[in-house]
Protein backbone atom coordinates (compact mmCIF):
# COMPACT_ATOMS: atom_id res chain seq x y z
CA UNK A 1 0.00 0.00 0.00
CA UNK A 2 1.17 3.52 -0.71
CA UNK A 3 0.73 5.74 2.30
CA UNK A 4 0.30 9.46 1.87
CA UNK A 5 3.36 10.94 3.55
CA UNK A 6 5.00 14.28 4.05
CA UNK A 7 8.33 14.97 2.33
CA UNK A 8 11.44 13.73 4.16
CA UNK A 9 13.08 16.66 5.96
CA UNK A 10 16.75 17.10 6.89
CA UNK A 11 17.68 15.90 10.36
CA UNK A 12 17.78 18.26 13.32
CA UNK A 13 21.40 19.25 13.97
CA UNK A 14 21.31 21.91 16.70
CA UNK A 15 18.87 23.70 19.00
CA UNK A 16 18.87 26.91 21.03
CA UNK A 17 16.48 28.25 23.69
CA UNK A 18 15.46 31.78 22.70
CA UNK A 19 13.07 33.09 25.36
CA UNK A 20 9.54 32.27 24.26
CA UNK A 21 10.72 30.09 21.35
CA UNK A 22 13.20 27.34 20.52
CA UNK A 23 15.31 27.59 17.38
CA UNK A 24 16.04 24.32 15.55
CA UNK A 25 18.80 24.23 12.94
CA UNK A 26 18.68 21.36 10.46
CA UNK A 27 21.52 19.57 8.73
CA UNK A 28 21.01 21.56 5.53
CA UNK A 29 21.55 24.82 7.43
CA UNK A 30 17.91 25.91 7.49
CA UNK A 31 16.55 27.16 10.84
CA UNK A 32 13.08 27.54 12.29
CA UNK A 33 11.75 28.97 15.53
CA UNK A 34 9.06 27.00 17.39
CA UNK A 35 6.78 28.66 19.94
CA UNK A 36 7.37 27.41 23.49
CA UNK A 37 3.68 27.11 24.33
CA UNK A 38 3.14 25.04 21.16
CA UNK A 39 6.02 22.72 22.06
CA UNK A 40 4.94 22.34 25.70
CA UNK A 41 1.37 21.59 24.65
CA UNK A 42 2.67 18.80 22.42
CA UNK A 43 4.72 16.97 25.04
CA UNK A 44 3.96 13.26 24.78
CA UNK A 45 5.69 11.96 27.90
CA UNK A 46 3.92 9.65 30.36
CA UNK A 47 3.26 12.57 32.72
CA UNK A 48 1.52 14.58 29.99
CA UNK A 49 -0.34 11.83 28.12
CA UNK A 50 -1.91 8.64 29.38
CA UNK A 51 0.30 5.78 28.14
CA UNK A 52 -2.69 3.61 27.18
CA UNK A 53 -5.35 6.01 25.93
CA UNK A 54 -2.77 8.46 24.48
CA UNK A 55 -5.10 11.27 25.53
CA UNK A 56 -3.64 14.38 27.14
CA UNK A 57 -3.57 14.59 30.93
CA UNK A 58 -1.55 17.81 30.96
CA UNK A 59 -3.50 21.05 31.43
CA UNK A 60 -1.99 23.97 29.54
CA UNK A 61 -3.32 26.38 32.19
CA UNK A 62 -0.80 24.85 34.60
CA UNK A 63 2.12 26.69 33.00
CA UNK A 64 2.77 30.44 33.09
CA UNK A 65 1.79 32.71 30.19
CA UNK A 66 5.45 33.72 29.81
CA UNK A 67 6.60 30.09 29.48
CA UNK A 68 10.25 29.81 28.44
CA UNK A 69 12.73 27.03 27.77
CA UNK A 70 15.69 26.83 30.15
CA UNK A 71 17.69 24.81 27.62
CA UNK A 72 17.33 23.03 24.30
CA UNK A 73 19.55 20.46 22.59
CA UNK A 74 19.53 17.67 20.03
CA UNK A 75 20.02 14.23 21.57
CA UNK A 76 22.23 11.47 20.22
CA UNK A 77 19.06 9.85 18.85
CA UNK A 78 18.29 13.01 16.83
CA UNK A 79 15.40 14.27 18.98
CA UNK A 80 14.83 17.77 20.30
CA UNK A 81 15.14 17.86 24.10
CA UNK A 82 13.75 20.86 25.98
CA UNK A 83 13.98 21.61 29.70
CA UNK A 84 11.27 24.04 30.82
CA UNK A 85 12.25 26.99 33.00
CA UNK A 86 9.14 27.10 35.20
CA UNK A 87 9.29 23.57 36.68
CA UNK A 88 12.26 21.72 35.12
CA UNK A 89 9.95 19.39 33.16
CA UNK A 90 11.75 17.65 30.28
CA UNK A 91 10.08 17.17 26.89
CA UNK A 92 11.46 15.32 23.87
CA UNK A 93 10.26 15.53 20.27
CA UNK A 94 11.56 13.11 17.64
CA UNK A 95 11.53 13.51 13.87
CA UNK A 96 8.20 11.66 13.57
CA UNK A 97 6.58 14.12 15.97
CA UNK A 98 7.61 17.05 13.82
CA UNK A 99 6.67 15.15 10.65
CA UNK A 100 3.14 14.50 11.91
CA UNK A 101 2.67 18.19 12.71
CA UNK A 102 4.56 19.85 9.90
CA UNK A 103 1.40 20.65 7.96
CA UNK A 104 -0.22 22.09 11.08
CA UNK A 105 2.40 24.82 11.36
CA UNK A 106 2.40 25.65 7.65
CA UNK A 107 -0.35 26.87 5.33
CA UNK A 108 -3.26 24.64 4.34
CA UNK A 109 -2.51 21.13 5.63
CA UNK A 110 -3.33 18.20 3.34
CA UNK A 111 -3.47 14.98 5.40
CA UNK A 112 -4.16 12.89 2.30
CA UNK A 113 -3.79 13.35 -1.48
CA UNK A 114 -5.62 16.21 -3.11
CA UNK A 115 -8.80 15.15 -4.93
CA UNK A 116 -8.29 14.27 -8.55
CA UNK A 117 -10.88 16.28 -10.49
CA UNK A 118 -12.63 14.68 -13.46
CA UNK A 119 -15.21 15.30 -16.15
CA UNK A 120 -17.18 13.11 -18.57
CA UNK A 121 -13.92 11.54 -19.78
CA UNK A 122 -13.83 9.43 -16.63
CA UNK A 123 -16.39 7.14 -18.28
CA UNK A 124 -13.58 5.30 -20.09
CA UNK A 125 -11.42 4.86 -16.99
CA UNK A 126 -13.80 4.62 -14.05
CA UNK A 127 -11.94 2.84 -11.21
CA UNK A 128 -13.25 -0.73 -10.91
CA UNK A 129 -12.55 -3.36 -8.25
CA UNK A 130 -13.57 -6.94 -7.48
CA UNK A 131 -16.03 -7.69 -4.69
CA UNK A 132 -14.47 -11.00 -3.67
CA UNK A 133 -11.02 -9.43 -3.45
CA UNK A 134 -12.01 -6.49 -1.27
CA UNK A 135 -13.90 -8.82 1.05
CA UNK A 136 -10.86 -11.03 1.71
CA UNK A 137 -7.79 -8.92 0.99
CA UNK A 138 -6.77 -5.80 2.93
CA UNK A 139 -4.68 -4.40 0.09
CA UNK A 140 -7.56 -4.69 -2.39
CA UNK A 141 -9.89 -3.03 0.12
CA UNK A 142 -7.39 -0.20 0.60
CA UNK A 143 -7.16 0.29 -3.17
CA UNK A 144 -10.95 0.57 -3.51
CA UNK A 145 -11.32 2.94 -0.57
CA UNK A 146 -8.38 5.02 -1.79
CA UNK A 147 -10.04 5.37 -5.20
CA UNK A 148 -13.25 6.61 -3.57
CA UNK A 149 -11.25 9.06 -1.43
CA UNK A 150 -9.16 10.49 -4.26
CA UNK A 151 -11.47 10.24 -7.28
CA UNK A 152 -14.77 10.57 -5.47
CA UNK A 153 -16.26 7.35 -6.76
CA UNK A 154 -15.26 3.80 -7.70
CA UNK A 155 -17.13 0.75 -8.93
CA UNK A 156 -17.24 -2.67 -7.32
CA UNK A 157 -18.12 -5.65 -9.52
CA UNK A 158 -19.23 -9.20 -8.82
CA UNK A 159 -21.20 -8.66 -5.61
CA UNK A 160 -23.87 -11.30 -4.85
CA UNK A 161 -27.34 -10.08 -5.82
CA UNK A 162 -28.70 -10.75 -2.36
CA UNK A 163 -30.58 -8.30 -0.15
CA UNK A 164 -28.34 -7.11 2.67
CA UNK A 165 -25.04 -7.67 0.85
CA UNK A 166 -24.44 -3.92 0.91
CA UNK A 167 -24.47 -4.14 4.72
CA UNK A 168 -21.70 -6.77 4.65
CA UNK A 169 -19.66 -4.54 2.35
CA UNK A 170 -20.22 -1.48 4.54
CA UNK A 171 -19.23 -3.39 7.68
CA UNK A 172 -15.94 -4.26 5.98
CA UNK A 173 -15.30 -0.52 6.30
CA UNK A 174 -17.16 0.79 9.35
CA UNK A 175 -20.49 0.98 11.11
CA UNK A 176 -23.31 2.00 8.77
CA UNK A 177 -24.93 5.32 9.62
CA UNK A 178 -28.61 5.29 10.47
CA UNK A 179 -30.65 8.18 9.03
CA UNK A 180 -34.31 9.06 8.54
CA UNK A 181 -34.33 6.39 5.81
CA UNK A 182 -32.99 3.72 8.18
CA UNK A 183 -29.64 1.93 8.25
CA UNK A 184 -30.21 0.24 4.89
CA UNK A 185 -32.76 1.43 2.38
CA UNK A 186 -34.30 -0.01 -0.78
CA UNK A 187 -34.44 2.27 -3.82
CA UNK A 188 -37.61 1.01 -5.48
CA UNK A 189 -40.87 2.57 -6.64
CA UNK A 190 -43.32 2.69 -3.71
CA UNK A 191 -47.06 3.27 -3.64
CA UNK A 192 -46.71 5.89 -0.89
CA UNK A 193 -43.23 7.42 -1.26
CA UNK A 194 -41.72 9.89 1.22
CA UNK A 195 -39.00 10.82 -1.29
CA UNK A 196 -38.81 11.22 -5.07
CA UNK A 197 -36.14 8.51 -4.95
CA UNK A 198 -38.96 6.01 -4.36
CA UNK A 199 -40.76 6.91 -7.59
CA UNK A 200 -39.91 6.40 -11.26
CA UNK A 201 -39.29 10.12 -11.76
CA UNK A 202 -36.09 11.54 -13.18
CA UNK A 203 -33.79 12.66 -10.36
CA UNK A 204 -31.50 15.56 -11.15
CA UNK A 205 -27.91 15.59 -9.94
CA UNK A 206 -27.80 16.10 -6.19
CA UNK A 207 -26.08 15.20 -2.93
CA UNK A 208 -28.03 13.28 -0.32
CA UNK A 209 -29.42 14.33 3.07
CA UNK A 210 -28.43 17.96 2.69
CA UNK A 211 -30.93 18.83 5.42
CA UNK A 212 -28.69 17.25 8.10
CA UNK A 213 -26.17 19.42 9.92
CA UNK A 214 -23.61 16.76 9.01
CA UNK A 215 -24.75 14.73 5.99
CA UNK A 216 -23.39 11.21 5.51
CA UNK A 217 -20.00 11.12 3.84
CA UNK A 218 -19.83 7.93 1.78
CA UNK A 219 -22.73 6.39 -0.14
CA UNK A 220 -22.69 2.72 -1.23
CA UNK A 221 -25.36 1.78 -3.78
CA UNK A 222 -25.79 -1.89 -4.72
CA UNK A 223 -27.75 -2.93 -7.81
CA UNK A 224 -29.83 -6.07 -7.23
CA UNK A 225 -32.01 -5.84 -10.37
CA UNK A 226 -32.30 -3.37 -13.24
CA UNK A 227 -34.74 -4.66 -15.85
CA UNK A 228 -36.95 -1.58 -16.06
CA UNK A 229 -36.94 0.67 -19.10
CA UNK A 230 -34.86 3.70 -18.17
CA UNK A 231 -33.17 4.23 -14.83
CA UNK A 232 -29.63 5.01 -16.00
CA UNK A 233 -27.40 6.43 -13.26
CA UNK A 234 -25.70 9.82 -13.61
CA UNK A 235 -22.73 11.26 -11.72
CA UNK A 236 -20.68 14.45 -11.82
CA UNK A 237 -17.70 15.69 -9.84
CA UNK A 238 -19.10 18.58 -7.82
CA UNK A 239 -15.59 19.87 -7.11
CA UNK A 240 -14.84 19.97 -10.86
CA UNK A 241 -18.14 21.73 -11.54
CA UNK A 242 -17.41 24.26 -8.78
CA UNK A 243 -13.99 24.92 -10.33
CA UNK A 244 -15.65 25.50 -13.70
CA UNK A 245 -18.12 27.91 -12.11
CA UNK A 246 -15.25 29.84 -10.51
CA UNK A 247 -13.46 30.05 -13.88
CA UNK A 248 -16.53 31.03 -15.89
CA UNK A 249 -18.34 33.21 -13.35
CA UNK A 250 -16.29 34.18 -10.27
CA UNK A 251 -19.08 36.38 -8.93
CA UNK A 252 -21.58 33.50 -9.00
CA UNK A 253 -19.06 31.22 -7.31
CA UNK A 254 -18.49 33.74 -4.53
CA UNK A 255 -22.23 34.11 -3.93
CA UNK A 256 -22.75 30.35 -3.57
CA UNK A 257 -19.91 30.06 -1.06
CA UNK A 258 -21.42 32.80 1.09
CA UNK A 259 -25.23 32.72 0.96
CA UNK A 260 -26.92 29.87 2.87
CA UNK A 261 -29.92 27.98 1.50
CA UNK A 262 -32.62 26.30 3.58
CA UNK A 263 -32.75 22.50 3.24
CA UNK A 264 -35.65 20.54 4.70
CA UNK A 265 -37.11 17.03 4.88
CA UNK A 266 -40.62 16.38 6.19
CA UNK A 267 -42.75 13.27 6.47
CA UNK A 268 -44.99 11.73 9.12
CA UNK A 269 -42.02 10.95 11.40
CA UNK A 270 -39.37 13.59 10.73
CA UNK A 271 -38.87 17.32 10.26
CA UNK A 272 -35.15 17.88 9.65
CA UNK A 273 -33.75 21.19 8.46
CA UNK A 274 -30.46 23.02 8.14
CA UNK A 275 -29.08 26.12 6.41
CA UNK A 276 -25.80 26.05 4.53
CA UNK A 277 -24.20 27.50 1.37
CA UNK A 278 -24.17 25.28 -1.72
CA UNK A 279 -20.35 25.33 -1.82
CA UNK A 280 -18.15 25.21 1.28
CA UNK A 281 -14.47 26.09 0.87
CA UNK A 282 -11.58 24.35 2.59
CA UNK A 283 -8.49 25.95 4.08
CA UNK A 284 -6.84 26.01 0.66
CA UNK A 285 -9.70 28.04 -0.83
CA UNK A 286 -10.92 25.15 -2.99
CA UNK A 287 -14.32 23.46 -2.78
CA UNK A 288 -14.46 21.09 0.19
CA UNK A 289 -18.19 20.27 0.29
CA UNK A 290 -21.10 20.47 -2.11
CA UNK A 291 -24.69 20.64 -0.85
CA UNK A 292 -27.09 20.63 -3.76
CA UNK A 293 -30.51 19.04 -3.94
CA UNK A 294 -33.37 20.79 -5.73
CA UNK A 295 -35.83 18.34 -4.13
CA UNK A 296 -35.07 19.63 -0.61
CA UNK A 297 -33.86 23.21 -1.23
CA UNK A 298 -35.97 26.10 -0.09
CA UNK A 299 -35.52 29.86 -0.15
CA UNK A 300 -31.99 31.25 0.14
CA UNK A 301 -31.24 33.46 3.14
CA UNK A 302 -30.47 36.58 1.15
CA UNK A 303 -31.55 40.20 1.31
CA UNK A 304 -34.11 41.27 -1.26
CA UNK A 305 -31.67 43.33 -3.30
CA UNK A 306 -29.31 40.34 -3.52
CA UNK A 307 -31.93 37.76 -4.51
CA UNK A 308 -31.50 38.21 -8.26
CA UNK A 309 -27.75 37.58 -8.01
CA UNK A 310 -28.31 34.50 -5.82
CA UNK A 311 -30.76 32.93 -8.25
CA UNK A 312 -28.55 33.76 -11.21
CA UNK A 313 -25.67 31.95 -9.48
CA UNK A 314 -27.89 29.04 -8.47
CA UNK A 315 -29.15 28.56 -12.04
CA UNK A 316 -25.61 28.75 -13.44
CA UNK A 317 -24.38 26.09 -10.98
CA UNK A 318 -27.38 23.84 -11.69
CA UNK A 319 -26.80 24.14 -15.44
CA UNK A 320 -23.15 23.17 -15.07
CA UNK A 321 -24.07 20.14 -12.93
CA UNK A 322 -26.29 19.01 -15.81
CA UNK A 323 -23.74 19.90 -18.50
CA UNK A 324 -22.66 16.95 -20.66
CA UNK A 325 -19.03 18.08 -20.30
CA UNK A 326 -19.03 16.93 -16.69
CA UNK A 327 -21.61 14.15 -16.50
CA UNK A 328 -21.17 10.39 -16.46
CA UNK A 329 -24.16 8.31 -17.51
CA UNK A 330 -24.23 4.54 -17.35
CA UNK A 331 -26.51 1.71 -16.34
CA UNK A 332 -25.69 -0.14 -13.13
CA UNK A 333 -25.80 -3.88 -13.71
CA UNK A 334 -26.93 -6.44 -11.12
CA UNK A 335 -24.00 -7.23 -8.84
CA UNK A 336 -22.36 -3.82 -9.24
CA UNK A 337 -21.84 -1.48 -6.29
CA UNK A 338 -20.94 2.16 -6.76
CA UNK A 339 -19.23 3.84 -3.83
CA UNK A 340 -18.96 7.62 -3.86
CA UNK A 341 -18.28 10.67 -1.73
CA UNK A 342 -21.62 12.28 -0.95
CA UNK A 343 -20.02 15.62 -0.06
CA UNK A 344 -18.44 15.84 -3.50
CA UNK A 345 -20.15 13.73 -6.17
CA UNK A 346 -23.63 14.69 -7.35
CA UNK A 347 -25.69 11.71 -8.48
CA UNK A 348 -29.00 11.24 -10.22
CA UNK A 349 -30.90 8.98 -12.61
CA UNK A 350 -33.08 9.06 -15.67
CA UNK A 351 -36.79 8.29 -15.32
CA UNK A 352 -37.78 4.62 -15.37
CA UNK A 353 -40.91 2.54 -15.90
CA UNK A 354 -42.22 1.70 -12.44
CA UNK A 355 -43.78 -1.48 -13.81
CA UNK A 356 -40.31 -2.88 -14.53
CA UNK A 357 -37.90 -4.47 -12.09
CA UNK A 358 -35.42 -1.97 -10.67
CA UNK A 359 -34.09 -2.59 -7.18
CA UNK A 360 -31.07 -0.93 -5.59
CA UNK A 361 -30.03 -0.98 -1.94
CA UNK A 362 -28.15 1.87 -0.33
CA UNK A 363 -26.21 2.52 2.83
CA UNK A 364 -24.22 5.42 4.26
CA UNK A 365 -20.92 5.62 6.14
CA UNK A 366 -19.54 8.72 7.83
CA UNK A 367 -16.36 10.32 6.49
CA UNK A 368 -14.51 9.98 9.79
CA UNK A 369 -15.13 6.23 9.96
CA UNK A 370 -14.19 5.81 6.30
CA UNK A 371 -10.90 7.71 6.59
CA UNK A 372 -10.08 5.95 9.86
CA UNK A 373 -10.39 2.60 8.08
CA UNK A 374 -7.95 3.73 5.39
CA UNK A 375 -5.45 4.84 8.05
CA UNK A 376 -5.76 1.55 9.95
CA UNK A 377 -5.18 -0.43 6.75
CA UNK A 378 -2.07 1.66 6.11
CA UNK A 379 -0.88 1.21 9.69
CA UNK A 380 -1.06 -2.59 9.39
CA UNK A 381 0.55 -2.76 5.94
Amino acid sequence: MNQASLPVRPAMAAAEARGDSVRVVRSDGTARDYDCMWLRDGCGCRRCRHPQTLERTFNLLGVPRDLAAASAEITAAGALKVVWANDGHVSEYDADWFGDREGLTGPHPHPHPRPWLWDSGLATRLPGHDHAEIMRDAEALHAWLGAIRDTGLALLRGAPCEPGEVVRIAERIAYPRRTNFGSRFDVVALANPNSNAYTGLEIHGHTDLVFYRTPPGIFLLHCLANDAAGGDSTFADGFRVAAALRDEDPEAFAVLTRVPFEFRFRDSDYDIRHRWPLIRLGEDGEAAEIRFNIQCMHAPAAAGEEMAAVYRAYRKFAALIDDARFKLRFRLAPGEVIGFDNSRVVHGRTAFDEAGGRHLQGIYIDHDEFLSRIRMLERSA
